[in-house]
């Protein structure tokens, strides 16, 4: 009976023990990153060996128990579990402990237990975060006959500096007035995808500026792992994109100095499109008394500054002829036959009743300021630049004026805004002068040089002449009593002028002066202004300096613009003439 009994209580007791094995054992899964983790219950029985007195299995590190690693990065771990016969053991779960609290969240293990594989290996990572020095790990196994440790040094990742260099070879035509040279990341941001004139909208990681592009741009203490993408931006004086290069996957070297090259590009620029253009000409040389205007100007002055032969000319003539109408052959004779004594009486007459009144000195005064006047001229136009059908980089302009602008600055101070005494003629199908437009062939040289050859426009420049003496000068003058020529020799002479005896006839020349000399005079000086033409005929030296101000790749402003031409009237000797210009592109 007492067999019985304890026969029965070791089997309660065997039961039992079986029981509670198989509720300890643990579930373990595959994490997918060659670490596999278990539960809390980290455990587990060896296998039975049928010898109970076998010290069960061996645990041992893989590859070096001590090793190096670098700040923010990882460290493998990596153990293998063998049995008595150093055949690899697995699905045995490897527990990993770190030593010392380290007292930084960013430190800590990927699985504190991890399954071993067919191989008996059991992987695992250790986190350094930002930790400097010594770590200890342990990786234990309960049937194993000792844990073992591994020791990792933590230290600063190495680094390496790193130099970026351009080589452009296009300083000599389109000079730089600064290098950009910006670094980002090569996944997120290769060559291929950066447009040339639109950085990337984030931060680059490294950035710097050369003034000098024989410099390097050193970006210093750079990780080695780190690969950058380099692109290296040419700026203008207008801060514009000119220049481009981009080079993939560069990278500094461990613990020394590496040199990098990105080549830059000029880049092309697009001259066609419509410009708002301001040409401001100077004919200085032309209204000067010898130039092609200046001579027809003089003329047509002297023929009103001088009226007192014209006025008596014409009253002997008038005389003359009603006597010898009116009066006997005698009386006709002797008329003609004083007609030279009486043309000096009358002229003496009139000018000593001009010497009275201020008729020269308003006449030098239009005449000052009109050649004043039409001396400079700024001209608005819209010119539209076109690709050519032959000759690749061949441009065709086409310059349309819509207004002259002339300055009448009499009544002007040195404080006056830039438009006071502004004249401006409209010009287009309905106006007055009527339209204007050129048309010049050129081309892009030099990379943003505009070259312009030779062409020719013809302006009626006599009509604009008249245009300013009739509805600005001559009403000025004569407190608005006059809008033309005729108007102002009646207002300024011949209302003043009476009669004259000359031979016991009165003459009335003040009558004479109105309804015969100044509408004469006047129709004289119009004729010599309105046969005005000259022609401006612009040759290669016509240029332009194209600009693109806003990195987009199109010229946004024609700067520095000149004209070198002359002008021709008739088949007189030519006057040479300068303009200069400046444009910008049209929204």
């Amino acid at each position: 009976m007492t067999r019985t009994s304890t026969y029965i209580v070791s089997l309660l007791a065997l039961a039992l023990l079986t029981g509670v094995g198989c509720g300890e054992s643990s579930v373990h899964y595959n994490s997918g990153d060659d670490v596999t983790r278990v539960g809390d219950n980290t455990d587990r029985d060896p296998p039975d060996t049928g010898n109970p007195h076998a010290q069960g299995y061996t645990l041992r590190v893989v590859g070096d128990a001590a090793s190096e690693t670098y700040l923010g990065q990882t460290a493998r771990l990596q153990t293998i579990l063998v049995d008595d016969q150093d055949q690899p053991v697995a699905d045995e779960s490897i527990t990993f402990e770190i030593l010392a609290d380290t007292g930084s969240p960013d430190v800590r293990l990927q699985s504190r237990a991890v399954i071993t594989n067919e191989q008996g290996l059991a992987s695992n990572l250790l986190v350094v975060g930002d930790l400097f020095g010594t770590l200890r790990v342990r990786a234990s196994h309960p049937g194993a006959n000792a844990p073992v440790e591994f020791v990792i040094n933590i230290t600063d990742a190495p680094t390496g500096d790193l130099r970026v260099g351009v080589d452009y070879s296009q300083s000599d035509l389109a000079p730089l007035s600064m290098v950009q040279v910006r670094l980002w990341d090569s996944v997120r941001h290769p060559c291929s995808t950066i447009p040339t004139f639109l950085p990337p909208a984030d931060a680059p990681v490294h950035q710097a500026d050369l003034l000098d592009i024989t410099e390097m741009a050193s970006f210093d203490a750079i990780d080695p792992t780190h690969r950058f993408t380099a692109v290296v931006y040419g700026r203008g004086a207008f801060d514009q994109i000119m220049a481009f290069g981009c080079l993939d996957d560069v990278s500094a070297e461990p613990e020394a100095i590496t040199d990098v090259v990105v080549t830059l590009d000029l880049l092309h620029l697009m001259s066609t499109g419509v410009y708002n253009v301001e040409s401001y000409w100077d004919f200085r040389e032309a209204i000067s008394s010898t130039g092609a205007i200046g001579s027809t100007i003089v003329g047509a002055i002297e023929a009103i500054s001088n009226p007192g032969r014209a006025i008596a000319d014409l009253a002997v003539d008038w005389a003359q002829d009603w006597v010898c109408d009116n009066r006997s052959l005698e009386e006709c004779a002797i008329a003609l036959a004083f007609g030279g004594e009486a043309r000096d009486t009358i002229e003496e007459f009139i000018n000593e009743q001009l010497s009275r009144m201020q008729f020269f000195e308003d006449l030098m005064a239009i005449g000052q300021d009109l050649n004043d006047t039409i001396s400079q001229m700024k001209v608005e136009s819209i010119l539209t630049i076109s690709n050519k059908q032959v000759g690749e980089g061949e441009l065709r302009g086409v310059d349309s004026w819509r207004a002259m602008n002339f300055y009448w600055r009499r009544n002007c101070t040195d404080t006056s805004p830039a438009d006071c005494g502004e004249i401006r003629f409209g010009l287009g199908s309905g106006s007055t002068i009527g339209a204007l437009e050129s048309e010049w062939d050129g081309r892009l040289a030099d990379y943003n040089r505009l070259e312009i050859d030779a062409h020719e426009l013809t302006v009626p420049y006599g009509l604009v002449i008249l245009e300013i003496l009739n509805n600005t000068l001559i009403p000025a003058m004569t407190g608005g009593n006059a809008n033309s020529i005729s108007g102002a020799l009646n207002y300024w002479i011949c209302d003043n002028l009476g009669t004259v005896t000359v031979a016991g006839i009165n003459l009335p020349i003040g009558g004479v002066c109105s309804s015969l000399v100044a509408p004469l005079i006047s129709t004289y000086a119009n004729q010599f202004l309105a046969d005005l033409d000259f022609s401006i005929n612009l040759f290669v030296e016509g240029e332009g300096l194209m600009y693109d101000t806003d990195s987009d790749g199109q010229v946004d402003l024609i700067d520095e613009g000149i004209f070198h031409g002359e002008i021709r009237r008739d088949n007189g000797p030519p006057t040479q003439m300068e303009a200069s210009f400046e444009g910008t592109r049209q929204p």
